[in-house]
């Protein structure tokens, strides 16, 4: 290209710039942006909802059949309509609240969440205080399997 050209056509927005100037985020044109941002952004959604008992918002961001870990059980439930019976009930006897600190993506394309739990009885006794990590699967953009990796004592608090 000859400088005529390059002087008729200008340079992409992603051309090298000078290091003084600063190239802003919202410049980054949406194919640019990381799926692990979008996932960040979901999983901070569906934890802000479901410690806000928004069951219908969390909800939105799962897939129709969800694997779910039910951590009273110990067990998996499955499908959206089971994930709300769950947490009806769970939420009818305990008082969960889940603490998002670390996101990060594991080699396998899972999203690791390292949490904070607390758990109070209904008049509000503390009965759980722990450090555990939620492994989610997403694909387009939904939740199909979410897992609790490590010892949860969540099983033992009675209900």
């Amino acid at each position: 290209m000859n400088l005529m050209s390059y002087m008729r056509c200008p340079p992409s927005p992603w051309a090298v710039r000078p290091i003084t100037e600063k190239i802003s985020l919202y410049e980054a044109p949406t194919s640019l942006r990381t799926e692990m941002a979008n996932n960040e952004h979901l999983i901070r959604h569906m934890y802000d909802h479901f410690n806000a008992r928004d069951i219908d918002g969390v909800l939105s961001k799962l897939s129709e059949n969800v694997e779910w870990a039910n951590g009273m059980e110990g067990t998996h439930i499955h499908g959206q309509d089971a994930v709300r019976e769950y947490w009806t009930y769970q939420w009818s006897v305990i008082d969960p609240h889940v603490e998002p600190k670390i996101i990060s993506e594991a080699e396998d394309g899972s999203v690791v969440v390292s949490v904070h739990q607390t758990v109070h009885d209904l008049e509000g006794k503390l009965l759980l205080d722990e450090a555990i990590e939620h492994v989610f699967r997403i694909k387009d953009g939904l939740v199909t399997r979410f897992d609790i990796q490590g010892n949860s004592q969540l099983s033992t608090v009675s209900h």
